[in-house]
């Protein structure tokens, strides 16, 4: 058995075991879902060891849909942990802790779209402004942003922005027609760094809303903007 065949093997049967582990606790439907303790899993260190051979060694270009399918699989039951793909670390902008590189990163993300698998789709969006090929990226992301999940959409949302996407202010408008409490808080922090007109008018309007965490964050936010104008002024007075 060669070393690619061996490498797909040891990731095969680290998806049988994590199966027979998890359907001991949870229903099939929440697996796939992401409503199981998938971060329990008694076993990541040889998985995450398994996968970082992959990246080392295969060419992701040549694997079968399967196999990359697997890869995304175990992608998304570690969305709490963040070693295979590094995507809520903020202050580190390595794609992985284990070596995944930023092209592998798009070949994953590209089938990422075709399954239903939130936690990886989520954590594909949050990461892809991290490759060099901007263009790519953007159009990977704006195909998220066209999924069926609202948190994969936000992800992608602040993930356009990150690349200073250009055409933003309409999927900005569009998010917040959806009237979903994080989407919207979501608008307001882009529309707070990069349009003012949009934030004093869209602000108003979610200081008044009834949901609370909606309501005080837009309240936050005009008291930060707030501060940092007023200290602005000092500065500009001081020079």
């Amino acid at each position: 058995m060669n070393i690619k065949k061996q490498i797909e093997y040891a990731i095969q049967k680290d998806i049988e075991e994590f199966w027979e582990w998890a359907q001991k606790f949870y229903s099939r439907e929440q697996i796939v879902h992401g409503n199981a303790d998938s971060p329990s899993f008694p076993n990541w260190n040889r998985v995450e060891h398994n996968l970082e051979k992959a990246f080392n060694q295969l060419e992701f270009e040549t694997l079968e849909e399967k196999h990359l399918d697997n890869i995304i699989f175990l992608i998304a039951q570690q969305w709490d942990i963040g070693i295979i793909l590094n995507w809520f670390n903020k202050g580190n902008e390595e794609v992985s802790q284990i070596g995944m590189t930023q092209k592998q990163l798009q070949i994953l993300s590209n089938r990422g779209l075709k399954l239903k698998l939130p936690d990886a789709k989520s954590q594909f969006a949050a990461s892809l402004y991290k490759i060099d090929n901007k263009s790519v990226a953007i159009e990977l992301l704006l195909k998220y942003y066209n999924d069926e999940d609202e948190y994969v959409r936000r992800c992608s949302l602040r993930s356009l922005h990150k690349l200073a996407y250009n055409e933003i202010n309409p999927l900005l408008l569009k998010t917040w027609k959806e009237n979903s409490e994080h989407g919207r808080m979501m608008c307001l922090q882009i529309w707070s760094e990069i349009n003012e007109d949009y934030f004093n008018k869209y602000s108003r309007v979610a200081q008044k809303d009834k949901r609370e965490y909606l309501s005080k964050y837009a309240q936050r936010l005009v008291k930060e903007k707030s501060t940092m104008a007023r200290n602005d002024k000092r500065i500009s007075k001081l020079g």
